[in-house]
């Protein structure tokens, strides 16, 4: 499972004494089921190539969730994004006769995502959204209405390092992310700053578009492309920066936004996903000299107060609609 917020929801399931079994449509890149943290995995090795999706994965899925379920029989199904899980998971449900709740993960709200052409609405018994900005996507781009149920974090014990870091981006290096924006507002504040320290993790196509520009503006010394980091390394980090700087254009959620709060760092970020109305995320302008000001005054005061929204309270937010 390579995105945080579901293995961490997934975890706090089988803790909390719920029997869950994934199915995996394409990664990881093999076809021998596992168990990883006593949780069964039936991977079912579709690497997002056309003719898997077409036949191979379908085929498979429904051949192993009729062998899981007559071992051990389902209550639910949950599907994760409105795309190929929910469509092929409708399907199951029907075969079953069990209840299946989707979870809108992303731009799958979006009307551009063709499967929502093909999902039916009324085969749901619960769907859910990430948060009051997602919920608004859906509710607009289809006309569906939404649960709000916001991911959470472990609750485990604060992470103290010192902050060495001035301003911190975590994320895609892709146009989306527009961390073009955060090397434009790093120009301006190393002219207050000198010594600005600040640092972006994250791979992707625009990387070396990003590099250019950081050494076109001068600032090899002030800013640094760290790469792809791991989870633990990502958190070490987060933990180490005065100022979580997100520019994105769109979140439907931001699990780094509640990374962020928890470590004890100041968050900046346009009004998307979480951080659409949230009190304590300040929010971006898009006036580079207006937001340059309201980050150099946050860099010069103290640290904020440790946030937690802790994943027990999605847990509940689940179970609420699975029992609905």
């Amino acid at each position: 499972m390579c995105i945080p917020a579901l293995w961490i929801f997934v975890r706090e399931l089988h803790d909390q004494g719920i029997a869950v079994t994934v199915f995996a449509l394409h990664y990881p890149y093999t076809k021998e089921p596992y168990s990883w943290f006593g949780i069964p995995v039936i991977p079912l090795n579709g690497r997002n190539k056309w003719l898997q999706r077409k036949v191979g994965i379908p085929i498979r899925l429904k051949r192993l969730f009729a062998k899981e379920h007559q071992v051990k029989p389902f209550t639910h199904i949950h599907s994760f994004w409105l795309g190929e899980a929910t469509y092929l998971g409708i399907q199951l449900a029907k075969k079953h006769k069990l209840p299946i709740i989707a979870s809108a993960m992303g731009q799958d709200v979006l009307a551009d995502n063709n499967y929502l052409k093909r999902i039916d609405p009324k085969a749901l018994k619960g769907l859910i959204s990430l948060s009051v900005f997602h919920q608004d996507q859906l509710l607009k781009s289809m006309g569906w209405q939404s649960t709000v149920v916001p991911f959470g974090l472990q609750e485990i014990e604060p992470i103290a390092v010192t902050k060495t870091v001035d301003l911190i981006g975590i994320g895609s290096l892709i146009p989306l992310k527009n961390y073009g924006y955060f090397v434009e507002l790093c120009g301006r504040l190393v002219q207050q700053f000198p010594h600005l320290r600040s640092e972006i993790i994250g791979v992707g196509p625009e990387q070396e578009r990003l590099q250019t520009q950081i050494d076109a503006s001068g600032l090899a010394n002030h800013l640094k492309l760290v790469g792809l980091c791991s989870y633990e390394e990502t958190q070490q980090r987060l933990a180490s920066a005065k100022l979580l700087l997100h520019p994105s254009v769109y979140e439907s959620f931001g699990m780094i936004f509640i990374e962020g709060l928890a470590l004890q760092a100041h968050v900046v970020a346009n009004k998307v996903g979480f951080a659409m109305d949230h009190p304590t995320i300040h929010s971006l302008s898009g006036n580079l000299e207006y937001d340059a000001e309201m980050i150099a005054s946050l860099l010069v005061i103290s640290t904020p107060e440790r946030e937690v929204h802790g994943i027990k309270t999605t847990v509940e937010g689940h179970l609420a609609v699975y029992d609905a």
